[in-house]
């Protein structure tokens, strides 16, 4: 994985060797060993804007869960590459390793995987706000980009009503064993 460790001196640092094994091992168990359950509640999101009024009660409206699982089936702002996984990596070493130099203990693997994904939940809130950003998604159709803006809504992908990025931000997210 080639995760570097950054601390002045030459000296041996044995703990933060022993850090960057653990996060190596961890990360090499992403999605095999590990994974990253997201707690969403079962509330029904509100129905979205129409462009002519309704006739009778609003139709019924699927859970913010399932409008996301949708997304994901279509276009999967969850995903990990190398890299992703890499940079997360990174930053756990160095939060550990800052964390053992100012005289803490070292963290358990199961600290390390919820800080892991913790902050693979940053990511992907990051990468929703931006429609995508790094990720090479399918773009939403011509007619449906005009159907949003008709509407007033932003014309990037994963953006609606905005009821999914906010129960993302919200929700709780845990590392479970597979």
């Amino acid at each position: 994985m080639g995760i570097n460790l950054r601390f002045p001196g030459s000296q041996a640092f044995a703990p933060a060797q022993r850090i960057v094994s653990t996060v190596e091992t961890l990360l090499s168990g992403v999605n095999t060993k590990w994974a990253a359950r997201y707690d969403f509640d079962k509330a029904t999101r509100k129905a979205p804007k129409t462009l002519k009024p309704r006739k009778g009660p609003v139709p019924t409206q699927p859970t913010v869960a399932e409008v996301i699982g949708h997304f994901i089936r279509e276009r999967d702002m969850f995903a990990l590459d190398d890299g992703d996984i890499h940079a997360i990596g990174q930053t756990l070493v160095d939060d550990a390793v800052a964390a053992v130099r100012a005289g803490n203990a070292a963290p358990s693997a199961s600290t390390l995987m919820l800080r892991f994904v913790n902050l693979h939940k940053r990511l992907v809130i990051h990468r929703w706000e931006r429609g995508g950003d790094d990720l090479r998604l399918k773009p939403l159709t011509a007619r449906y980009v005009r159907y949003k803006t008709r509407l007033g809504y932003p014309s990037k992908i994963g953006t609606l009503t905005g009821q999914s990025l906010a129960a993302l931000k919200r929700v709780r997210v845990v590392a479970v064993r597979l």
